[in-house]
């Protein structure tokens, strides 16, 4: 089940849109805490699924993710179902990946962390969410249009 927290913010671009896009970014699936590299849960990995599920039909370009095992074990579910390659960014380059994905214009999916999602949000415009580590999977959607940017939690059980 999907659960609607609400608008989380609307902003205005400067400069005027060519075509409309969505970029859906998220912290990675429930993670173990057994190494520095850690991959995800049980949980996690029934999370990475329901991920897939729901974005089975949505128009996606491209998938994001930081070279953490957490993060693309989150990704691959949807990417072998979607046939889409997974492209790896530097999270220590987050200006630079922002501007790239504002710059591409496509809809994308990018699996990021909790020291790093908030971040890029902000960065791309919308209002930085309150993360916690124990916020895991939630999708933050950044809706790009001539009239601004919208913003919408979908928090994922």
């Amino acid at each position: 089940m999907i659960v609607v927290c609400g608008l989380i913010g609307l902003a205005a671009l400067q400069p005027a849109l060519a075509k409309e896009f969505t970029l859906y970014l998220l912290r990675h699936a429930q993670k173990t805490t057994e190494s520095q590299d850690p991959g995800l849960t049980d949980n996690g990995l029934t999370q990475a699924r329901h991920l897939a599920t729901m974005l089975a039909h949505v128009p996606l370009t491209r998938i994001y993710s930081t070279a953490y095992r957490r993060t693309r074990q989150t990704v691959m579910p949807l990417a072998e179902h979607r046939e889409i390659e997974v492209s790896h960014y530097d999270p220590q380059q987050l200006d630079n990946f922002a501007s790239n994905l504002l710059e591409r214009a496509e809809n994308a999916l990018i699996v990021g962390h909790s020291n790093t999602t908030p971040q890029l949000i902000e960065m791309l415009g919308g209002e930085a969410p309150d993360m916690t580590e124990s916020d895991y999977a939630d999708i933050y959607l950044l809706s790009f249009s001539d009239s601004g940017i919208t913003s919408l939690r979908l928090v994922i059980p």
